[in-house]
């Protein structure tokens, strides 16, 4: 089987994907980048001993390098062997390679929505924040496009933030939007996730924008550490076996936050996790005694790691 996936909207390019690969666990994955036709004909025709079952896949494949000998390769798969090419270069669908796709395999090409399609927009909006446990009007969905835009990429990274920020909460509200929506691609969830990948360089210059942008120590201090608790609480329930599933539950939070939570507590010890909470209270104190919460947020970013 071959699939071709290209388009502007790289948020659907990449769902589908992901689509793709949750219908095989059990096949290898080979990405190839930079290959020539040849290497990507010895590639799908040599078995495998060891996987049998493979995917592989041609990331920004150059159409121009397709020769015959590829086409008709890739027109007679060996059993047991998927082909994606995803976000080809130079793709025309005169070609041969294309029209071979097109008949025997899948193509799939994701438009941007236009502006007078903005409904379809509105209805991602609502169908992304259910996936995080968040219900949200017709009205305010549409305020955040005309906010965000039409790219589902963009749209995708508000939700999750506004979704994050919300907790447990359910309903969102506009004034959550408001307060959230992105200003110039620095804000308080560029913030979170550079301080979760101990990235000391990028926190900082967020932290200084962010500071810029008038945000008040206290409220980036309490967001912080409000997340820090769950990303610790998120280490310590997985190294007590505990599944992300029930993690999610046990927390109340959406079960793509709680992945997403876990895949960055592998950078840290719990020990190391503890310590920076209870640096972060003492942030906390010295901020409501009189101390400046500029300096004291920035002394805070030098102890986490």
């Amino acid at each position: 089987m071959i699939y071709l996936l290209y388009g502007e909207e790289q948020f659907l390019v990449k769902e589908e994907y992901l689509r793709i690969l949750a219908k095989h666990p059990n096949y290898s994955k080979e990405i190839l980048q930079d290959v020539s036709a040849s290497q990507i004909v010895e590639m799908v025709s040599m078995p495998s001993l060891f996987y049998p079952q493979r995917i592989i896949v041609l990331d920004e494949f150059d159409f121009e390098k397709s020769s015959d000998l590829l086409v008709d390769c890739l027109s007679n798969i060996p059993e047991g062997v998927i082909v994606i090419i995803k976000n080809p270069l130079e793709m025309d669908k005169r070609s041969k390679l294309y029209k071979m796709i097109n008949s025997k395999g899948e193509v799939h090409e994701f438009k941007t929505i236009p502006e007078w399609e903005e409904d379809k927009a509105v209805s991602f909006v609502k169908k992304m924040f259910l996936r995080f446990g968040k219900k949200i009007s017709d009205e305010d969905a549409r305020f955040l496009v005309e906010g965000v835009g039409r790219n589902l990429s963009l749209l995708y990274s508000e939700i999750e933030k506004i979704a994050t920020y919300l907790g447990g909460y359910e309903l969102v509200a506009r004034n959550d939007i408001e307060a959230l929506m992105t200003r110039s691609g620095w804000d308080l969830f560029t913030f979170l996730n550079a301080v979760f990948a101990k990235d000391s360089s990028l926190s900082f210059v967020t932290l200084d924008r962010l500071f810029k942008d008038n945000e008040e120590p206290i409220s980036l201090l309490s967001f912080l550490s409000s997340q820090y608790r769950t990303l610790f609480k998120t280490k310590l329930l997985a190294s007590m076996g505990h599944e992300l599933s029930q993690i999610a539950s046990l927390l109340k939070a959406s079960p793509y936050y709680i992945k997403r939570l876990y895949n960055y507590s592998k950078r840290f010890e719990i020990e190391e996790l503890k310590n920076g909470l209870q640096r972060m209270y003492d942030a906390d104190l010295k901020i409501k005694s009189g101390y400046s919460g500029r300096v004291e947020l920035s002394l805070l970013l030098a102890s986490l790691w």
